[in-house]
């Protein structure tokens, strides 16, 4: 059974070698767990179950969803350069959090916690992190002269810290294809979603272009927090194409050609007349 953190503990939940750890992707309506014991697949969180590792009974009623299944790591291996490590070789963090209520200042901060986060959102408050050796992390998690990118386990003291209910198991690797596949398709919505979001800035931004009330010192300090955004997000996407190889420059390479046009824009754009408006878009 999982282990949920309270007040300010911050400790990795513990997954025994005769269980599995179940992460339902997609909306669980279609679960039917009738003709299940409560001990064949125990819930521990929102779309989050643990079940005996050889349960058929659990096989085939999780054939209904689409989901994933992780099971305990013997050991982690080092990251390979090259990319020629199979998937099912990688070692994975899981971090399930949520809040009782939160607060718009709560929802904000952790917005702003997920974004230094080098980890794939596979459903709402689940979060699937690489699980790295010491020498990797110092490697791929800090850059000089920039704040560290966070692990999981730096996640979860913070969201500890912001008042969520939290827990994390580590040292996790994928069961079967399926699973590597549900992963990879995961990360490329995630892509597109964030990739979107911004895209969609830059338009706004592109279309106030005409507005003569805004002045060129206001659209110079909105481009400046779309770029802002848009390197941290390179910086946790790099994370992921170096240690899983999933290719996200080719979808970053768009975005970023979009945001260079718009600064050209707005850099060949005359000054307004009152050049000192303070209005925002």
């Amino acid at each position: 059974m999982s282990h949920l953190t309270t007040e300010n503990e911050a400790c990795a939940a513990h997954l025994d070698a005769r269980s599995v750890l179940i992460v339902i992707t997609a909306p669980t309506s279609g679960l039917d767990q009738t003709s299940l014991d409560a001990d064949d697949l125990r819930r521990v969180g929102s779309g989050l179950y643990q079940a005996g590792a050889s349960n058929d009974a659990v096989k085939a009623t999780l054939s209904q969803v689409s989901h994933l299944t992780l099971k305990r790591a013997r050991t982690v291996p080092p990251v390979r350069g090259n990319g020629t490590e199979d998937a099912s070789e990688h070692v994975y963090s899981l971090v399930y959090y949520r809040f009782e209520s939160p607060t718009p200042q709560q929802k904000k901060q952790t917005q702003r916690l997920l974004m230094r986060a080098p980890c794939v959102r596979l459903r709402p408050g689940v979060l699937l992190f690489p699980h790295l050796r010491k020498k990797d992390v110092a490697k791929y998690f800090t850059t000089e002269g920039k704040t560290d990118l966070l692990r999981a386990k730096r996640l979860d003291e913070e969201l500890t810290a912001l008042g969520a209910r939290v827990t994390r198991w580590s040292r996790l690797k994928l069961i079967g294809l399926r699973s590597s596949e549900t992963v990879e398709n995961a990360i490329d919505r995630m892509i597109e979603h964030d990739l979107r979001t911004i895209e969609l800035r830059i338009r706004q931004v592109k279309d106030a272009l005409s507005r003569t009330d805004l002045s060129n010192k206001t659209l110079r300090r909105r481009y400046g927090e779309i770029w802002t955004r848009l390197k941290l997000l390179k910086r946790t996407y790099a994370v992921i194409q170096d240690v899983w190889h999933h290719d996200t420059e080719r979808p970053l390479r768009r975005t970023y050609n979009l945001l260079l046009r718009l600064r050209r824009a707005i850099q060949n754009r005359p000054n307004p007349t009152g050049e000192g408006a303070t209005e925002t878009l």
